[in-house]
C-alpha cells in the first residue's frame, strides 16, 4: 500500500510552518502600520497657533471670536492678543498661567481650524506680565503648552504674543 503521509510529511509540515510564518508576518505588519498611522493622525491633529497682527484685524469689519479669561479679583484691567489657529488641528484652551495668576474661562474654549480669534485676559492688575503659558489640548486630549509673552510696541499698542508657534507637549491635562 502506498504510504502518502509518510512520503510527504516533510513537505506538508514545511508548508504549514510557512503559512503560519506568513500569517504571523502579516499580523506584525498590520500592528506596526496601525501604530504608525495612529501616530501620524495625532501629529496632524496638533493645533498650531500663530500670532496675528492686531492692526490688520482692526482694519477688517469681520467679527472674530473673543475668548475672555478672568483671574480672581475685581480688577478691570485687560490685555488682548490676536491669534490664528492654522488648519492643522482644533484647539481646546484650558487656562492661562502667568508667574503669579491663573486665568480661567467661564465657558469651554474651542477654536476651529483656520480661525482668527482674540484672547482677552481680564484682571491683570498685580501681574508681572513677563511669562505666560497657554494650556490647551487637541482632539485626542494630548496636552500642550504655548509659551507667550506681553509685548508693548510703539504705535501698534500692547498685546500678548506667542513665542513659538509649535506647542510643547506636557504630561497631564490641567483644568480650571
Amino acid at each position: 500500500m502506498f504510504d502518502w503521509f509518510g512520503q510527504n510529511s516533510g513537505a506538508l509540515i514545511s508548508a504549514l510552518i510557512s503559512v503560519f510564518g506568513a500569517l504571523l508576518g502579516v499580523i506584525i505588519m498590520l500592528i506596526v502600520e496601525g501604530h504608525r498611522r495612529k501616530t501620524e493622525e495625532k501629529a496632524k491633529a496638533k493645533p498650531i497657533v500663530i500670532n496675528y497682527s492686531l492692526g490688520h484685524v482692526m482694519k477688517k469689519e469681520e467679527g472674530f471670536p473673543n475668548y475672555i479669561f478672568e483671574s480672581e479679583g475685581d480688577c478691570e484691567a485687560t490685555i488682548t492678543g490676536v491669534f490664528k489657529n492654522t488648519d492643522n488641528g482644533i484647539l481646546f484652551i484650558d487656562f492661562i498661567d502667568t508667574e503669579n495668576k491663573r486665568y480661567c474661562s467661564k465657558h469651554p474654549v474651542v477654536v476651529d481650524k483656520n480661525t482668527i480669534f482674540h484672547i482677552t485676559l481680564s484682571g491683570v492688575n498685580g501681574d508681572s506680565l513677563k511669562k505666560w503659558m497657554i494650556h490647551c489640548h487637541d482632539i485626542y486630549d494630548t496636552p500642550y503648552i504655548y509659551n507667550a509673552s506681553f509685548v508693548s510696541k510703539n504705535g501698534t499698542g500692547s498685546q500678548i504674543v506667542i513665542r513659538d508657534c509649535l506647542p510643547v507637549k506636557k504630561k497631564k491635562i490641567g483644568r480650571c
